[in-house]
């Protein structure tokens, strides 16, 4: 992945706001990190909670298909 194709992935203002979401905890050395992070791309309504939620999203849709074999695994039903 080039800085380019990184930026435009994980740098990129989702639909939705954090105000319609859910509170997750972080460690906070990450918070700092993040913090820092957005606050100097310079990129206009990019928030912790954008940054956040484009990696979430990446990561299911790399990684849905093994998270979903990994879970039904695990979940079997009952009859």
């Amino acid at each position: 992945m080039t800085k380019q194709d990184y930026c435009g992935q994980f740098f990129k203002i989702p639909n939705s706001t954090a105000s319609r979401g859910k509170s997750v905890y972080v460690r906070q050395e990450h918070h700092e990190t993040f913090n820092r992070l957005t606050n100097i791309m310079g990129i206009d309504k990019l928030t912790i909670y954008a940054y956040l939620d484009n990696i979430i999203e990446y990561h299911f849709q790399e990684f849905g298909e093994l998270i979903s074999e990994i879970y039904n695994e695990k979940h079997k039903p009952l009859f």
